[in-house]
């Protein structure tokens, strides 16, 4: 009996030291577990990460932000660019007009002081001048559109003067007496043109008699300025509409050339003996404009290959028996299809 008691005591420790090991291996991440963690520690770890996740939350939210801006931009000019088929231009010319913008403004009478062999290591030992990007300089602040709070601050703090210039951008010019004395006299010496300091808009304003309560200011070379953001939509509005009316009229120039020349051809064609013929006609009624369209397309063909093609787009309110003719178009085909090879 007593042997077997000794057997049954060590069966218990062998049982006692397997519930030992597995006590020391505790799930690391599960406080039911038996984790090591506090319930405290688990409530901190979890507040880190919802705010590692709000952190990047707001980074794409910013990201895409700036993206639609730069893509709205982009399809506009692309939309531009799509519009000169009217006009037979070299694509290589139309390349060297096309532009695509910058994700940001870049001021490249800056960027060449950064590398200067000698006034690079000055500009770049300032604290925060180096780059750039926290949109400041040693001669002002500047944003797309509009301000920091912090920055508007600082500007009135250092009695800057706050501007919008003609790319969109908010400018605050820093007073001479803001500038570091290298800074300035860098900029006196070869960039007088590309950086302005608020003594030097008063002084080219003065200098060429503009109202500073005036709508735009425009300082010539040195740019054109806004004191209020709505004053530079209001420029950009007239501006754009100017654009507009100026590429209809040269549009409609161009029309005109072309359908010029297809009544020219037409009129050479005439003497030719036609060997086919064909004409579709399609109707349809348009609910927005609440008018119908018809369309007519006729194609001749000709003996010596050459076919011409007339289109023709007539329309008349739902209300009305008349046709009103919108469109007409002729184009001209030489014998480059596969039954004159």
């Amino acid at each position: 009996m007593f042997g077997k008691d000794e057997d049954n005591d060590k069966q218990c420790d062998c049982h006692q030291q397997q519930s030992g090991r597995n006590n020391k291996s505790p799930h690391p991440w599960n406080p039911s577990w038996n984790a090591p963690w506090s319930e405290e520690e688990h409530e901190r770890f979890h507040r880190n990460v919802d705010r590692v996740k709000d952190n990047l939350k707001t980074l794409t939210e910013t990201v895409w932000d700036v993206s639609s801006d730069i893509g709205k931009d982009l399809n506009d000019r692309a939309k531009k660019w799509s519009l000169q088929w009217l006009k037979d231009e070299d694509i290589q010319e139309q390349q060297e007009k096309f532009k695509f913008p910058s994700f940001y403004q870049t001021r490249d009478s800056i960027e060449n002081i950064t590398q200067h062999p000698i006034f690079g290591e000055i500009w770049n030992s300032i604290p925060s001048f180096g780059g750039f990007r926290d949109g400041s300089t040693p001669f002002g602040y500047y944003s797309f559109k509009g301000p920091s709070m912090r920055q508007y601050h600082n500007c009135l703090e250092k009695n800057g003067k706050s501007i919008w210039d003609d790319k969109g951008y908010w400018r605050c010019l820093f007073p001479n007496g803001e500038v570091p004395i290298d800074m300035l006299n860098y900029k006196n010496k070869y960039l007088t043109s590309e950086i302005l300091t608020k003594e030097d808009f008063y002084d080219a304003m003065n200098k060429l008699n503009v109202n500073e309560n005036e709508a735009r200011i425009d300082l010539q070379e040195k740019g054109s300025f806004f004191n209020k953001f709505e004053d530079y939509l209001n420029w950009k509005h007239v501006k754009y509409s100017l654009q507009q009316q100026q590429k209809q009229q040269e549009q409609q120039k161009q029309l005109q050339e072309i359908n010029k020349q297809s009544i020219e051809s037409v009129a050479k064609s005439s003497d030719k003996r036609v060997v086919s013929s064909s004409v579709k006609s399609q109707m349809y009624s348009d609910s927005e404009t609440n008018e119908t369209k018809m369309i007519e397309e006729k194609l001749e063909c000709f003996e010596d290959g050459t076919c011409l093609t007339s289109k023709i787009i007539k329309s008349r309110p739902f209300d009305s028996n008349e046709w009103v003719t919108v469109e007409e178009t002729h184009e001209e085909k030489d014998k480059n299809g596969w039954f004159w090879k």
